[in-house]
């Protein structure tokens, strides 16, 4: 990392506050496991049953795979989430069987079962691993590379991070709109990051204006799920469009993923360094084992939705193969500088907590003077996330000189010490004040216990 100048300002900001925020609501989500109401019940956003759990309260109402959900909780299936339910409540269903017979069930919520919490917790830990390592790199240099691993590493967060049930419709739609958008741009985010590093690829030597040719396929697609969304939501069904829609952007997801770790593999090939090579030994498999699998279960069930697959539930949990084999990377072979990546770690992560801390206190605090509804409390979120990333700037300079001074005590601020030394050394202009101001300060800088000067003198002076 040496060598990258650290952001500031706008950009730190964001960084922090998208941190922050994706952060608190993994936290949010994973406190809230075991008020969680389970069905046992998996189904598309227009209802169709395509996973029911045996012995599952959804298995014990009848319900069937391929069936229907017309209403649940007296809300369309897109709006399920609205429903609220604790283990114990009773929830009724108007079922829709594949013969088109309908009938009315009712559901026992019971609490999560542990295999279901675990893939939670799965999840959030994935999610933090994806946020963390993103968040280090992004703050702590600003090229492109740097830009496009933070943001692929936030996508893939958001993509797996569990998120607390939504209390209004407004919220719903825009978690769902949301997760599409990022879906869609993620593909072309990851293809940008592997076409640069390790190496730029031909694809982009060829032309500055061919990276934006990257993100056609996103920004193309963007408008047309944003219709597709809107229709869901305004009539409960997905359309024959927008089925198409799903499944060729699972198979572009795919294809732009491939080529982007086809190019990674071909990078690390052609990479002449042998540092480089070495470092990047271990990130090669375990970039390659942690993307695929995901994503080749995606894309089955989204051609074939009917499809069981074995361990499909826990498919995801390889994506933590990617922040580990670079942590591997950093600590073993020095990929990045590890003395930075450690005390930056630490630093963030405390800030991040301050900033989580702060949310509890005075978000509750607030929201109990302004109301309790849905839209007001979300206002008061965003508000107060972005106030106490605005606040994290100073305790984030306080907690980086107390860590210079918890971790590296043994060590010199070294542009401190030689701005010092500039400072003194530009007030002379004797020779024998410089050769002292040398020799006294020479070893406090090099840590040595003593420096010698040595003065060529003219034959006059002799």
């Amino acid at each position: 990392m040496r060598g990258y100048r650290r952001r500031s300002g706008l950009a730190y900001l964001l960084g922090v506050a998208a941190a922050c925020g994706l952060t608190f609501s993994v936290i949010a989500a994973l406190l809230q496991l075991p008020d969680t109401a389970w069905w046992g019940l998996r189904a598309r956003a227009d209802g169709i049953v395509r996973r029911v759990a045996e012995d599952s309260p959804a298995a014990r109402a009848g319900v069937e795979k391929s069936d229907r959900v017309i209403l649940f909780g007296g809300q369309p299936w897109a709006l399920s989430e609205l429903v609220s339910a604790k283990p114990g409540d009773t929830v009724r269903a108007r079922i829709r069987a594949t013969d088109d017979t309908e009938r009315e069930v009712a559901l026992r919520a019971e609490p999560m079962p542990g295999p279901e919490r675990v893939r939670k917790i799965l999840f959030g830990v994935v999610a933090l691993s994806f946020l963390l390592t993103g968040l280090v790199v992004y703050l702590s240099r600003s090229d492109a590379v740097a830009n496009l691993f933070a943001a692929m590493c936030l996508l893939f967060a958001h993509q797996v991070a569990p998120a607390a049930p939504p209390t209004s419709f407004a919220g719903l739609f825009a978690k769902k709109l949301l997760l599409d958008l990022s879906t869609l741009a993620l593909p072309s985010v990851v293809l940008h990051f592997f076409l640069l590093f390790p190496q730029r690829a031909r694809f982009l030597r060829a032309g500055a204006y061919r990276s934006w040719l990257l993100y056609v396929p996103a920004i193309v697609a963007m408008p047309l799920a944003i219709r597709f969304d809107l229709d869901l939501f305004r009539t409960g069904r997905i359309s024959s469009a927008a089925e198409i829609f799903e499944a060729t952007s699972a198979l572009v997801f795919v294809a732009m993923i491939a080529w982007g770790v086809a190019s990674f593999l071909r990078g690390v090939r052609n990479t002449e360094s042998p540092p480089l090579r070495k470092s990047l030994r271990w990130v090669l498999p375990g970039t390659a084992a942690g993307i695929l699998p995901p994503l080749v279960f995606a894309a089955l069930l989204n051609v074939v939705p009917d499809l069981e697959l074995p361990l499909e539930n826990y498919a995801f949990a390889t994506l933590v193969l990617v922040p580990l084999t670079f942590g591997h990377a950093i600590v073993r072979y020095g990929l990045l500088d590890l003395q930075l990546v450690v005390k930056r770690s630490v630093l963030y992560a405390a800030v991040t907590a301050a900033v989580v801390v702060a949310y509890w206190l005075v978000a509750e605090i607030v929201a109990g003077l302004v109301g309790r509804s849905g839209n007001e409390r979300t206002i008061v979120s965003f508000a107060v996330i972005f106030a106490a990333a605005l606040l994290s700037i100073p305790a984030r300079e306080r907690i980086d000189r107390w860590l210079d001074h918890l971790l590296y005590r043994d060590r010199f601020d070294y542009r401190r010490t030689v701005r010092r030394f500039s400072n003194h050394f530009a007030t002379m202009i004797e020779r024998d004040q410089l050769g002292q101001l040398l020799v006294n300060r020479i070893p406090e800088l090099l840590q040595t216990e003593r420096a010698v000067l040595f003065l060529r003198t003219s034959r006059d002076e002799a």
